[in-house]
């Protein structure tokens, strides 16, 4: 019996570590809405995000006319979830929250492919994190 109360202990321990690695509440500070040519820099800011690495991906916004046309695309791969000490500064907002920051200069090209797959319409920002976990920026246009 103390055995097994060891290892639920442990596996309790093990999973509220993980939890405090991985935070459900991560959320985009940036963008608030806007309109951004193509050109423009287009900076994303979020907090809270777990340590490690996310992707960023701009999709239409679901139910606008260029949602069935337009495929999402993906920003960037492999960037810091969180800064550090060093870092360039980021907003925290009033919680003093960890937060990070990926500027991308609107292009209606797939990075990949080179052909063009961007749309003038409404768009969103999906924060991938290595753990599954997402978060969705507030919707922004995009002119192209």
């Amino acid at each position: 019996m103390a055995r097994l109360v060891t290892i639920l202990s442990t596996v309790v321990l093990i999973a509220s570590l993980r939890v405090s690695c991985e935070p459900d509440d991560v959320k985009f500070s940036l963008p608030t809405g806007g309109t951004w040519h193509v050109g423009d820099s287009l900076l994303f800011e979020w907090r809270n995000a777990a340590v490690g690495n996310v992707g960023i991906v701009v999709r239409p916004v679901a139910n606008t006319p260029i949602a069935r046309v337009v495929p999402p695309m993906v920003v960037t791969t492999g960037t810091k979830g969180r800064f550090v000490e060093g870092d360039p500064p980021c907003d925290r907002g009033p919680a003093d929250e960890p937060c990070a920051r990926f500027t991308w200069v609107v292009d209606d090209k797939d990075p990949v492919t080179q052909t063009k797959s961007l749309e003038t319409g409404l768009y969103e920002a999906v924060l991938v994190l290595e753990h599954g976990h997402v978060a969705t920026s507030k919707s922004f246009t995009i002119v192209v």
